[in-house]
């Protein structure tokens, strides 16, 4: 009898360090994914748009040629000013998404203040490829212009 309590008390400390092993791994991805993140929209405001590229997973990168994405990003830069701040208001760690494969995700997401905007919310969309590297899957937001007349949000 005391055999089998031993072993049951061994197998409960082993789910447990498990299960807080799984936790602390999930806390690290989503601490590595809003940096790099919070990096990737930096330098995007500041007009790094190469390096921004650069940093897109190879899944989007193979539907955007450089060009074509850096000339986009410039627009959005030109469009929406200068930015002011940026809070972080949610980050998610996923194991899968819809439509993708199985994998690291993390979705992080922002309220921005931009020169041009009355609201800005931003979401990023982070996968981590085949060398552990957090790369750039999606970028999406939600804005209103200063001046717009037309008092709907607007998605990208």
């Amino acid at each position: 009898m005391k055999l089998v309590l031993k072993i049951t008390l061994l197998f409960l400390l082993f789910l447990q360090n498990i299960h807080s092993f799984s936790q602390s791994n999930t806390s690290k991805y989503i601490q590595e994914a809003h940096i790099v993140s919070t990096s990737w929209l930096n330098d995007m405001n500041e007009g790094k748009v190469g390096k921004c590229y650069k940093n897109l997973s190879n899944e989007v990168r193979i539907l955007y040629d450089s060009i074509s994405w850096c000339a986009y990003a410039i627009q959005i830069n030109k469009e929406f000013g200068e930015k002011k701040k940026r809070l972080l208001t949610n980050a998610e760690f996923h194991s899968s998404l819809q439509g993708m494969e199985d994998g690291f995700y993390v979705t992080v997401s922002y309220d921005a203040k931009f020169k041009n905007t009355l609201l800005f919310k931003e979401t990023v969309i982070l996968k981590q490829d085949d060398q552990a590297k957090w790369r750039i899957l999606d970028y999406s937001y939600e804005y209103q212009l200063k001046q717009d007349d037309d008092p709907t949000i607007k998605e990208k």
